[in-house]
């Protein structure tokens, strides 16, 4: 049976939110932050580059700052927040492909996620003063 074009589609979209939900399942066995001079930045076979640079450019933070990975509409998201009671932050919500989708400060958009994302799982977090 041949496939069409929109199949053909859909079937290479459901594998890559399969490698992308792969990715962040193997990112709960890596390390998450270590309390030292040069924190760990745990780098996933096949994990995307900008995700690996949000971590660098979180890896020196002022304000405890995680990553959570979850399902949000039935795609993988990730969203960068600030748990530190201390800071007042904006937490963003971006896509597998790095794309911002909306932030806190979209309070319907962000309600709306908070509600919905499933199988959320922090995968990272940077510990304060790890400069």
């Amino acid at each position: 049976m041949l496939c069409n074009e929109n199949e053909k589609s859909r079937v290479s979209m459901a594998m890559k939110q399969f490698t992308i939900f792969l990715t962040v399942i193997l990112a709960l066995s890596c390390s998450k932050s270590e309390k030292k001079e040069n924190p760990v930045i745990c780098i996933l076979p096949g994990e995307p580059a900008w995700l690996v640079e949000k971590k660098a450019e979180y890896s020196k933070c002022v304000c405890l700052t995680g990553i959570r990975a979850g399902l949000y509409e039935n795609q993988a998201v990730f969203e960068i927040y600030l748990f530190d009671p201390a800071c007042d932050g904006i937490n963003m919500v971006y896509t597998a492909e790095g794309n911002l989708m909306f932030t806190s400060a979209d309070r319907k958009n962000y309600e709306d996620y908070t509600t919905k994302v499933q199988q959320q799982t922090i995968i990272w977090t940077c510990s304060k003063g790890s400069q």
